[in-house]
């Protein structure tokens, strides 16, 4: 009848999708190499068997990739904003102690481009199988009128699972605790509004590959996690920092109490260029300032009773190719810090082909040992904020 419309006309093409699901099936099967899914993959439901914890405790993130993701699409960096959605994710999951076992994905689009959604999908598989976490499945959807046809929505959830006994528990927090910093690989995903009105606003200050530079992925942070799990340290609390910067997501694990941070310059690249525009307090509240991870370590006297880390990481260390520089996480220079504050401490900001030190290794440096180096202070006083 010449009055009957197909789904298709009105913009909405279910069977291009259809194909779509079949074409990222085996690139969607790496992830799948060790933990495998309860039953089969393309149900209505994902499931994973959970029998192999005694006490399993499940944990939930969800995140997206941001203002950054316009960037991404106008310098065709597909596979980055798949990166991005898993690591937002991720991470935070991470900080729990948890392993990550599942992710979902959400992509809506206002016209499907096959080509274009299985370049973002490969960035996904690509940092679920260097975490070892199963892409379990995701919706694509097609919303003609809703979503301009060169724009691209993402929304990434993650599911992890711990051991009750493995949980962190920043509640054990104490005065005199260290924290250790570990360096992000770039701005992440995280104040690229303040970014992208930086570049609008003074063009001519960037290059083209400065853009691209800033536009690293976020650095997933299961490698840190991974390695203190198996030199037999579990850390007190861990921070994940994403929006709000260092002072927002450390207050979230320190309990009320205060801290007094001193912290290596950020000298990565074009980042400069950003932060030259960017008054300082306003900087460390909306970028990570090159601290994309904190843990928080044993107290002192911990150390001193016979549980310092450092013991088990020297042992651990061996046979690495310079496994000298691995024997720091805690520098015994710290223990002049005050007890009521928390001293920080970072390998160094680190150009990525600099990498010295094992990723992995943190170190904890107190204002004494910052000597000499270009550093920021920080001051989070205590009890901040009322309510979190």
């Amino acid at each position: 009848m010449p009055d009957q419309i197909t789904y298709k006309e009105a913009g909405v093409d279910i069977h291009a999708a259809a194909e779509l699901v079949g074409d990222i099936g085996e690139l969607r099967a790496r992830t799948e190499k060790n933990r495998k899914l309860f039953g089969a993959f393309g149900l209505f439901a994902a499931g994973f068997d959970l029998s192999s914890y005694k006490e399993p405790v499940i944990f939930t993130g969800c995140d997206g990739v941001g203002t950054k993701l316009e960037l991404l699409l106008q310098h065709d960096l597909l596979e980055t904003a798949g990166k991005d959605l898993v690591a937002m994710s991720i991470n935070d999951i991470l900080t729990t102690g948890a392993d990550p076992i599942l992710f979902l994905d959400y992509i809506g689009v206002g016209k499907l481009d096959k080509a274009k959604i299985s370049r973002v999908i490969a960035g996904i598989v690509e940092w679920c199988e260097a975490c070892d976490c199963i892409l379990a499945g995701g919706e694509t959807a097609e919303m003609p009128d809703l979503v301009g046809e060169e724009m691209i929505e993402l929304s990434g959830f993650g599911i992890g699972a711990a051991e009750k006994s493995d949980v962190v528990d920043p509640g054990s927090v104490a005065g005199g605790d260290l924290l250790v910093g570990y360096p992000s690989d770039g701005i992440h995903a995280n104040g690229w509004s303040l970014v992208r009105k930086i570049l609008a606003s003074f063009p001519d200050e960037f290059t083209d590959d400065d853009v691209r530079s800033l536009l690293a992925p976020t650095r997933l942070y299961h490698d840190v996690v991974r390695g203190l799990r198996e030199a037999g340290v579990k850390a007190k609390a861990m921070a994940h920092i994403t929006g709000g910067g260092l002072p927002e997501n450390l207050e979230r694990v320190l309990g009320g109490r205060g801290a007094d941070l001193a912290v290596p310059r950020w000298e990565l690249g074009a980042v400069g260029k950003v932060l030259a525009h960017v008054d300082t307090d306003e900087a460390f509240s909306t970028f990570n300032m090159g601290i994309g991870w904190v843990r928080i370590s044993i107290t002192h006297r911990e150390r001193r009773n016979g549980l310092d880390p450092r013991v088990r990481w020297r042992r651990e260390s061996r046979g690495h190719a310079d496994s000298s520089r691995c024997k720091f996480v805690v520098s015994r220079r710290d223990a002049t810090l005050r007890p009521r504050a928390l001293g920080f401490g970072h390998r160094g900001a680190l150009r990525r082909d600099q990498r010295f030190l094992d990723r992995r290794h943190g170190r904890a440096l107190s204002n004494r040992s910052n000597a000499g180096r270009k550093t920021m202070r920080l001051r989070l006083p205590q009890a901040r904020r009322s309510a979190l």
